[in-house]
């Protein structure tokens, strides 16, 4: 962009363009605390028998819920949250529908319940519910002599197969530690699914498997691989753990891992000082910019994430009278660059950017009475880079502090601002 042109153009950005990309970025899925990478699963148990039914009873009853729970935990396939209501399981399902105090993301629900027989049995009832309906259900009675713990067994096995099979498939992997005995935590795709995992079983598909240790609070990545799984697969993941952790710098122990976030969203409005390519220039511009960020990219403390920018100025030429010049930017870009914290709820972000700028030009002159006016429209290269501090308040809210370089690329030349902006978003 030679002078000449900067006396000529206004940069404009399609403004609903910025608001569309900005609602594709907040919409994108973030970690929250309560992401399981397994089928989450309800396990719903019955009131206990009343007290004259008799202990033999109350301990069938125990007897059967215990080898149930015992059944699916030993499987390793599911997160399993056990409830116990005097609910029917229609009433029950109707609820989750409802969502009320209930367990968020269930997959499946298995019911079991018993009642007193006349016999001095226990007639118990298991059901399975899933996808919106009931797909399998089984009646059958507890004696409460020796035989009651073969039968226990065997109605815990039915239920468990009836769930596994209304499932996709599973694949088993398994850790084994080469070095000293330490404790280390698993991770699937960024979720805790463990601590000193011996085997676990993972629906089929594509994980990111990690294996971390902890040290005064701050882990360390001893084992990632890459892992594709398939129904009744088995492969096991080999790392190994060193009797020193390794060193880390005095002012990342201050970190609280259990505060250290994933995903950043942010909105920004700020002050726009023209730079280089604007020296005959005088006023001062605006910008609005949103960004979303991901935290521990490739390796821990990289942010990688996107950023769409709005920039006006409406500035007049000192050398020439009369002379008025508005300019207007959209800018998308890529961002790239290292995070700090949070450490005391403050985090501390420097990151680059590259990308695109899309352009509008316009300017207006009554010089020696002859009114003036010009158009252009172009597509530049932009930059950007950036310093930024964070303050965490309430649960997932963040409050910025932004200084920012932003540029264009044209004709061998940069123009470019000095942006000082204020924002609000979240960080989970």
């Amino acid at each position: 962009m030679s002078n000449e042109l900067l006396h000529r153009r206004r940069i404009r950005l399609a403004f609903p363009v910025f608001l569309v990309l900005w609602a594709v970025i907040i919409a994108a899925p973030v970690t929250g605390q309560d992401r399981t990478v397994r089928p989450r699963v309800v396990l719903v148990l019955g009131t206990a028998p009343a007290s004259d039914t008799g202990t033999a009873a109350v301990e069938a009853q125990d007897l059967l819920e215990t080898t149930i729970e015992g059944h699916l935990r030993s499987s390793l396939r599911y997160d399993l949250v056990r409830m116990r209501t005097s609910d029917a399981p229609e009433t029950f399902v109707e609820k989750i529908g409802r969502n009320e105090q209930l367990p968020s993301g269930v997959d499946a629900v298995v019911f079991a319940r018993t009642a007193p027989r006349r016999d001095g049995s226990l007639r118990v009832e298991l059901d399975l519910w899933r996808e919106g309906r009931f797909l399998w259900s089984l009646e059958s009675q507890l004696p409460l002599g020796r035989e009651r713990f073969r039968v226990a067994v065997n109605l815990a096995d039915s239920l468990e197969s009836e769930l596994a099979g209304s499932f996709p498939g599973f694949g088993r992997l398994s850790f084994r530690n080469t070095g000293v005995d330490h404790p280390y935590y698993v991770y699937a795709d960024q979720v805790l699914i463990g601590a000193n995992l011996r085997a676990i079983e993972l629906p089929q598909g594509d994980w990111e498997i990690e294996v971390r240790r902890r040290d005064d609070g701050f882990e360390h990545v001893v084992g990632r691989r890459r892992v594709t799984l398939r129904d009744e697969d088995f492969q096991e993941l080999t790392f190994r753990l060193d009797r020193d952790p390794p060193p880390v710098p005095g002012f990342l122990r201050l970190m609280d891992p259990t505060e250290r976030w994933h995903a950043l969203y942010d909105l920004r409005g700020a002050v726009m000082i023209p730079q280089a390519g604007f020296e005959d220039l005088e006023g001062t511009g605006r910008g609005v910019f949103a960004t979303a960020l991901f935290n521990d990219v490739f390796f821990r403390g990289h942010v990688f994430g996107f950023e769409v920018g709005y920039i006006t100025l409406e500035a007049e030429d000192t050398l020439v009278g009369d002379m008025v010049l508005d300019l207007e930017s959209t800018s998308l870009m890529a961002s790239t660059g290292i995070s700090v914290g949070p450490v005391a709820k403050v985090d501390y972000i420097v990151r680059v950017g590259g990308g695109i700028a899309f352009s509008r030009t316009e300017s207006s002159s009554d010089f020696f009475d002859d009114s003036d006016e010009f158009v252009e429209i172009d597509y530049s290269p932009a930059f950007a880079g950036s310093m930024e501090f964070g303050f965490g308040f309430l649960r997932n809210s963040r409050l910025s502090l932004n200084i920012s370089l932003h540029g264009i690329y044209e004709n061998d030349e940069i123009y470019s601002f000095l942006g000082l902006a204020l924002g609000l978003g979240g960080r989970f």
